[in-house]
């Protein structure tokens, strides 16, 4: 039995294929980096009445199969208030990135995602019954949804 399950083992790791992750990789990065202009550009006339302050870290991702990589953290500063667009990674079931948006009064995920008959991707906002694609209207409303109601 043991032999069985060994040469099994061996045969499965055979047919693993080799995959290339580096312009998975470089698409993650670039998308995020499309998601944050975007957002810049949406929120440009309040940071411009310094409403609203935009800042960056940067964070290390450690994912199975991909060697540890820096990507950008955008900080969305509200008065005193912050909301943190954290990416979790590109190596998520049905997607091809998630970055978490967390505020004080919770936590929203935002869902890179392909269209099934082009090589287009698509920012969502994830929500328990459906998703709906990221705009300026839907960004808008997870901001309030995810910041403090009473001040």
């Amino acid at each position: 039995m043991e032999q069985n399950l060994e040469t099994f083992l061996r045969q499965k790791k055979k047919q693993q294929p080799l995959i290339d992750w580096n312009p998975k990789k470089q698409k993650w990065l670039l998308s995020v980096n499309e998601l944050y202009s975007a957002i810049e550009s949406w929120l440009d006339n309040l940071i411009k009445e310094n409403i609203v302050k935009i800042s960056y870290d940067n964070l290390t991702l450690d994912e199975y199969y991909v060697a540890p990589y820096v990507i950008r953290q955008m900080n969305i500063l509200v008065g005193y208030e912050q909301v943190r667009l954290e990416p979790k990674g590109m190596i998520v079931v049905n997607a091809v990135g998630r970055i978490d948006m967390i505020g004080d009064d919770g936590t929203l995920k935002l869902l890179l995602m392909q269209n099934d008959d082009s090589v287009k991707f698509q920012w969502l906002i994830a929500v328990s019954k459906e998703d709906f694609p990221l705009t300026k209207v839907s960004f808008s409303e997870a901001l309030e949804q995810v910041m403090r109601k009473n001040v």
